[in-house]
């Protein structure tokens, strides 16, 4: 079982879910292999009929400043994609401390660090993710800059 999806840190996305036919909005803080993969995003109270005038988080109001996905349930969405990108601050990234010190068990200077290296990645150019599940429910995390296009718009 596998699934491409654009990887950028600090990118909002938009995704149908199996029960619904709007779209929901997130922005994604990043993804990881550890626990059977995860996705660590910024969920958004708003979901929309149509997402092609939406590029930026601007007025969205956050349902949580962090929420832990299962790369499982993610890969049951449709439509997942990414409608813009900006990068992350560090009090962007506090939500997501907290997890990291009070779930994960880090030090703040640990937690520091990890969203240091976020905010450094939310900065460069997305690349393609793909995810891929084996039969014992280990997951593979494949990580491909993606084509880049010329002033012309041809990649």
């Amino acid at each position: 079982m596998s699934f491409d999806f654009t990887y950028q840190p600090g990118g909002l996305y938009a995704y149908k879910d199996t029960t619904s036919t709007e779209y929901h909005l997130f922005r994604l803080i990043t993804c990881n292999a550890m626990a059977n993969g995860t996705l660590h995003v910024q969920p958004y109270q708003e979901s929309f009929d149509d997402v092609s005038g939406v590029e930026s988080a601007g007025q969205l109001q956050p349902t949580a400043q962090h929420l832990p996905i299962n790369l499982r349930t993610a890969m049951t969405w449709s439509e997942l994609r990414l409608l813009g990108s900006k990068p992350f601050t560090a009090q962007d990234l506090a939500g997501y401390g907290l997890y990291l010190a009070e779930a994960q068990g880090l030090t703040e200077s640990e937690a520091a660090l990890r969203i240091e290296r976020i905010v450094k990645l939310s900065q460069l150019p997305a690349v393609t993710a793909t995810v891929t599940y084996d039969d014992d429910s280990r997951v593979n995390i494949d990580i491909k800059p993606q084509a880049s296009a010329d002033e012309n718009g041809r990649i």
